[in-house]
């Protein structure tokens, strides 16, 4: 066998299973050094986790041992005990009021009262306020029930009185070895509160069926981290401990328990799905649970960043081992090659003199084929913009009945006005006359606005990309399609956020992306009785929505199946099928998305595009 025969050999076989040996490796330390890092992470973050809860938990004690006091000394008050063993007067009752706003105002509590046996509150601290406690009647409540002799318990609820959240202290007054009446004090936990606000990651507190009552995320609050069942949501309403509210679920779900206290979880809420790592401390005292969260994505970029860097030395150090292996055995094959590289030299000059020839042959078909390429791709790219104008054209065709009307109102009303202006000056009336003059300039300012929006609809839009106010975008689509919308007698709400949102896109191709989505929507209601249409625009954190609601008959399974492929159209009369294909182009080319869903009743058109972030000027 000739040496570069055994050279290729050498090469084709213990090379390549070096190689497959170190990918294996390699990826095996990369795998370890990622469930390491993660490991040590989260263990790290649990840690620091529970130093914060520790604080926050001291906090809600705190607070609560601080008011915890005043229902146990009302408990064993001679006034109050001998207001409850007597007969209820007026005067017994006042002088109970005041005391109880004396004592409530000098701790600083929500409320202090007293319920008799019967569940009534006789005297209260807001005795003077319009939601005095005064005479209503609490059996109902827990917290009223489970009161006990000489020790202080807790249940949070919603007052059904002022609708104000609160945590109840409750001791049972007992008299003669019978309870005659319950001292409650609510207190506020909102230093609790405003204190995890003030946090870097999500903070509740959940009571024993899992519903929050604190949280640092407002639209958390009052939510269940899983479905209740129908028993304890039967428990609430009979007790109103939430006052009738919703308890929507968070759906909480545990992917993966990693100590007695932390556990990965997801949680889903409006259809967005996240995963957390949950660090919880149960309060015995108050029956409550502390959960702190920390978004996981952190954890996990950093195990990864580090795998890869572990990985990457490993597949260095490999190759360096290798490229010694490799150049040991070269050598010892060296002289055996020598004989092979005399013979191949004689007639290296030839080959490399045909091969070269072969190179430039095929340099120059390639350079041909990329060339033809090139063109073929600026021919695609110069149709795809005459579709778009073409079908701009379409739409600005069946919008010229509404503009030329849109039009014509105002120029009639001008030739009214000179006419009138004319007689005006004969007769000397100027302050008429400067009156006309103002409606006709502001009559031809509403035509100047209509033709700047059509010329600007209509003008040949490049693919350049700027910043763009959206409001804009929506508010000149709206004006092209005012006439249509009147004439169709559709209701358009437009649901705008509380201050402007910033995209990167191109506004003359975003505008007529709109057209055809609301122009689409109108035609969707033609049988409707009550045509609506809305139009909400708002951001997450990374994306900008704006979504076209109408309340027609929604879109079958065949045509969303075919709804954005070019040509496809259910309109019998007009369109040429090209709106929604062309329209979902522009949209991907702004590095967004267009998507359409069926409505209950209706259908929504949902455009995604980047959010612009940091100062829109930049």
């Amino acid at each position: 066998m000739q040496p570069r025969n055994l050279l290729a050999k050498f090469f084709w076989s213990d090379t390549r299973f070096l190689i497959l040996i170190a990918i294996l490796v390699t990826g095996s330390i990369g795998w370890i050094c990622y469930e390491y890092t993660t490991h040590n992470q989260l263990s790290e973050l649990e840690q620091r986790q529970l130093s914060s809860l520790h604080i926050f938990q001291q906090n809600i004690h705190q607070q609560i041992n601080k008011y915890g006091l005043l229902p146990l000394y009302l408990s064993h008050d001679k006034r109050v005990m001998e207001t409850l063993s007597r007969r209820l007067t007026q005067s017994s009752q006042q002088s109970l009021n005041q005391y109880l706003a004396h004592l409530n105002q000098a701790v600083g509590a929500i409320a202090s009262y007293i319920i008799n046996g019967k569940g009534r509150v006789i005297a209260s601290s807001n005795f003077e306020h319009n939601d005095s406690f005064v005479g209503h009647d609490l059996s109902y409540r827990p917290y009223f029930r489970n009161a006990q002799d000489n020790n202080v318990t807790g249940y949070y609820g919603i007052g059904t009185t002022s609708a104000r959240p609160g945590y109840f202290l409750t001791t049972a007054i007992i008299l003669n070895h019978k309870r005659i009446g319950v001292a409650v004090t609510k207190v506020s936990l909102d230093s609790f509160k405003q204190d995890s606000l003030n946090g870097e990651h999500p903070v509740l507190l959940t009571d024993r069926y899992g519903v929050v009552v604190i949280s640092s995320l407002k639209h958390w609050q009052y939510r269940s981290l899983k479905p209740l069942s129908e028993s304890v949501l039967k428990e609430f309403n009979q007790t109103q401990r939430y006052d009738h509210r919703v308890l929507q679920s968070l759906h909480w779900q545990t992917l993966k328990t990693l100590s007695n206290n932390a556990e990965m979880v997801a949680i889903t809420i409006d259809g967005h799905r996240q995963s957390y790592l949950a660090v919880s401390r149960y309060m015995p005292k108050l029956r409550m649970t502390l959960t702190v969260l920390t978004s996981a994505s952190s954890v996990r970029a950093l195990a990864y960043s580090r795998s890869v860097a572990v990985g990457t030395l490993s597949a260095v150090l490999f190759l360096a081992w290798l490229s010694l292996v490799l150049r040991h055995k070269a050598l010892t094959i060296r002289r055996q090659s020598q004989l092979a590289l005399e013979e191949l030299n004689t007639h290296l000059e030839e080959k490399v003199a045909k091969r070269s020839s072969q190179l430039k042959e095929t340099i120059a078909k390639l350079r041909a084929e990329i060339d033809e390429k090139n063109k073929a791709f600026e021919q695609l790219k110069g149709f795809q913009k005459e579709l778009i104008r073409t079908e701009n054209h379409a739409v600005i065709g069946q919008l010229s009945a509404g503009i030329a009307h849109e039009i014509n109102q105002p120029l009639a009303a001008l030739s009214t006005l000179s006419g009138n202006t004319e007689r005006f000056l004969e007769q000397g009336d100027v302050e008429n006359v400067k009156s006309n003059l103002q409606r006709i300039s502001s009559l031809v300012d509403r035509l100047a606005k209509l033709t700047t929006q059509l010329r600007n609809f209509s003008r040949r839009s490049d693919d350049h990309l700027s910043i763009i106010d959206i409001d804009g975008c929506i508010d000149g689509a709206l004006a092209l399609l005012n006439y249509q919308i009147r004439k169709a007698h559709v209701l358009v709400s437009c649901h705008a956020p509380n201050e402007p949102l910033y995209t990167r896109a191109n506004a003359v191709q975003l505008e007529q992306v709109l057209v055809n989505l609301i122009s689409n929507a109108v035609d969707a209601l033609e049988n409707n009785e009550k045509k609506l249409i809305d139009i909400y625009w708002y951001k997450s954190a990374y994306r900008v929505y704006i979504q076209i609601y109408d309340n027609g008959m929604g879109l079958t399974d065949a045509v969303k199946e075919h709804l954005f492929e070019p040509f496809f159209t259910t309109k019998k009369n007009t369109g040429l099928g090209l709106g929604l294909a062309l329209s979902a182009s522009i949209i991907r080319h702004f590095d967004g998305k267009l998507l359409a869903e069926n409505q209950n009743p209706g259908s929504c058109f949902t455009i995604e595009l980047p959010v612009l972030t940091g100062d829109k000027d930049e």
